[in-house]
């Protein structure tokens, strides 16, 4: 299989099945499988390589073994058809050899492979036109079944593992065009042929997956980040805990992170990497013991903060800490208005950064409910908010600050051993008002559910819970300030309850895990993202200027959302300079004079590269070595998923012949809040 970036679908070809060799062409495009049927194709083969090749943006097939020979072929694919190209100069025929794409050299690197009766440890390059043979002064040792793929981390093609005539290997080799150096890295997997490596441009890491070993087939997971290989396998993950809030969105490390009891049986300070890995960090858990726990990130003080309860009637006691230099301290550790409260709803009101606490009940007197107020927490004391037309008493309710219309919204919840609601509730901090609001009848009634503020939808979310029928849920609800709506998403959640629940509003994405789900405690990761969204992302390297390598990016969290204004900023500008220029494009591949990225070296930009096509230039003001720019996106439903591009040239005198340097580039790819 190969990946085209262009097309934006993974191309596989062959390989064997029941009946012996294949020679079938498939393509991926990240939703479904579609055979296709060209009007021609390789001969049917095994043990072949692919590889994308950027020169000519066709998917390059060498080699590999028709069940009766070795190969030589070379074809191409390019979307419609697959064509076969002949050159008197090319690799010797071969089968389980390997080939990746180096991106900067812009070079298909082909390394070693099995001829039958020996290994090849010889290594070919392909630009688009011609097959060379390098003569590195060291090479990896022969072998067959291992697997390439570019690292743009460390610049260059890599290789790892794959058998040597009967010798297992599990070695990583570097290529920079010239020569291959050997890597070492702190806990390698174990030895290997026949697995598969890919490498994640986002994260800058390798994921190497399966395979088979000395004895048995390979099921297990690796990443290799800088320093070492990093085993899926005895992770440290959350486990289930049935009550509070433990995952919360960090603004300062910008991920989701969790606090809590985790798989190695301790309390730890987890931060979520993507799927279901999580990184510890390192860092104390809160060393007060406690019932249930609620962490909220302070947007206006910066800092992590736990509002956490243990204890049961007379005997209990709350505690209000946050995280600062490195350890937790506490700012308040008293009985409350609430004593004893379990299974009560708590949310923080980002817009005055205090703790709004409502409902739950005693656990040390059953069936005696706390006073049914809503209660702030003002950083030095709790205040009771004399309000009008409270909610009844309740447990198991959600509630969430709603930013933009500036109230909290409650919802739902169970009386003790009876009554379960289907009641939505808000609190007006203006009017000190609780006003009753709409539900849907085609909301169940419901406990234990969570509720969120999302601020890419912008609207508050509500997920899940349990029904009168103690049946769990998984049905989505938003509620726009006036109405809920059921949102449809087009794969069905997890069925569960009392879960932790976050969302990351730089990526638009919500994460969903533990809690109680049709086999009790659970230990899955759910992640739900919005179809729609928008995203800029930056890709490419400016080139040094007087000031540092000038840096495009996008202000804050703005994003390319189809009726509001976006907007960039670039830095590492010299001071001096009074503006610079904006170039918007629309394409990435390819402008008026060639394919892009275009080299600037000839009109003495040394070490320049232009990544967008130069379609509109807007000129931008520096003030101050940053120059800002914003545009007014129409609010037109045609425009979405529609990308455009920019990249920031900038005036600097001193920095090379021409005067000008540039900045990385940024792709806007365009969306609807809902």
């Amino acid at each position: 299989m190969a990946y085209d970036p262009v097309r934006k679908v993974v191309v596989l070809f062959g390989g064997i099945g029941t009946g012996g060799a294949l020679g079938d062409t498939w393509e991926w495009n990240g939703k479904l499988w579609t055979k296709r049927t060209p009007p021609k194709s390789p001969p049917a083969r095994l043990a072949h390589a692919m590889a994308y090749d950027g020169n000519t943006g066709h998917i390059l097939l060498y080699g590999g073994f028709d069940g009766r020979s070795f190969l030589d072929d070379h074809w191409e694919w390019d979307g419609k058809t697959w064509t076969q190209k002949t050159f008197n100069k090319k690799p010797p025929a071969r089968a389980a050899h390997a080939m990746a794409y180096d991106p900067v050299r812009k070079r298909v690197v082909l390394f070693a492979g099995s001829s039958g009766f020996a290994n090849y440890f010889d290594t070919w390059e392909w630009d688009g036109k011609t097959w060379t043979a390098s003569t590195p002064s060291s090479s990896p040792p022969a072998r067959e079944g291992h697997a390439m793929a570019y690292d743009g981390n460390r610049g260059g093609v890599v290789v790892f593992a794959g058998w040597n005539r009967r010798i297992p290997l599990k070695d990583f080799w570097l290529w920079n065009g010239k020569t291959w150096t050997s890597r070492s890295f702190a806990t390698p997997p174990a030895p290997r042929e026949s697995h598969a490596l890919v490498y994640d441009s986002l994260r800058k890491k390798h994921v190497l997956f399966g395979g088979a070993g000395l004895t048995t087939r390979l099921g297990d997971t690796f990443e290799l980040g800088t320093r070492a290989w990093l085993s899926f396998k005895g992770l440290t993950y959350p486990t289930p805990k049935p009550v509070g809030r433990l995952a919360f969105y960090n603004g300062n490390s910008q991920r989701i992170e969790f606090i809590g009891q985790t798989s190695n049986g301790r309390k730890a300070w987890l931060q979520h990497q993507g799927g279901g890995y999580w990184k510890d960090l390192n860092r104390p858990a809160p060393s007060v013991t406690a019932y249930q726990w609620d962490f909220f990130f302070d947007f206006k003080k910066k800092v992590v903060s736990v509002f956490a309860h243990y204890g049961a009637g007379s005997s209990s006691k709350d505690f209000y800490l946050e995280f600062s230099g490195g350890k937790w301290v506490s700012r308040w550790a008293s009985s409350s208005p609430f004593d004893g409260v379990y299974e009560g709803a708590i949310a923080f009101d980002t817009d005055r950064g205090k703790f709004l606490v409502l409902g739950g009940y005693n656990r040390g007197y059953v069936g005696n409910y706390p006073p049914r107020y809503l209660y702030e927490w003002s950083g030095t004391n709790w205040t009771r908010l004399n309000s009008f037309y409270p909610p009844s008493a309740r447990y198991g309710l959600s509630m969430a600050y709603d930013p933009l219309h500036k109230e909290l919204v409650v919802f739902s919840g169970k009386y003790y051993n009876s009554s379960f609601y289907r009641e939505c509730y808000t609190f007006d901090f203006l009017t000190k008002k609780w006003q009753s609001r709409p539900t849907s009848s085609l909301m169940d009634y419901r406990y234990r559910q969570r509720m969120w503020w999302d601020s890419i939808r912008k609207r508050v979310m509500l997920y899940g819970g349990s029904n009168r029928q103690n049946a769990l849920l998984n049905d989505l609800w938003e509620w726009d300030g006036k109405l809920w709506a059921k949102v449809v998403t087009k794969t069905a959640g997890p069925k569960r309850s009392h879960f932790c629940v976050a969302t990351n509003p730089k990526t638009g994405k919500t994460l969903v895990f533990g809690g109680y789900g049709a086999k009790s405690g659970t230990y899955d990761v759910w992640e739900l993202s919005n179809p729609n969204i928008a995203e800029f992302t930056a890709f490419g390297t400016g080139c040094k200027g007087t000031a540092g390598v000038p840096l495009l990016q996008a202000e804050g969290v703005s994003r390319p959302w189809l009726g509001e204004t976006f907007k960039t900023v670039t830095t590492n500008l010299p001071v001096f300079s009074g503006f610079a220029l904006n170039i918007v494009g629309f394409s990435k591949d390819k402008w008026a004079l060639g394919k892009l990225p275009s080299d600037l070296s000839p009109i003495g930009m040394v070490g320049c590269q232009l990544f967008v096509s130069p379609d509109i230039l807007l000129p931008i003001l520096n003030t101050g070595g940053k120059a800002s720019w914003s545009i007014a996106l129409p609010k037109d439903p045609k425009l979405k998923g529609q990308r455009f591009f920019v990249q920031t040239f900038v005036f600097d005198a001193k920095a090379n012949k021409a005067g000008l340097t540039v900045s990385n580039a940024g792709e806007a790819l365009m969306g609807f809040r809902r």
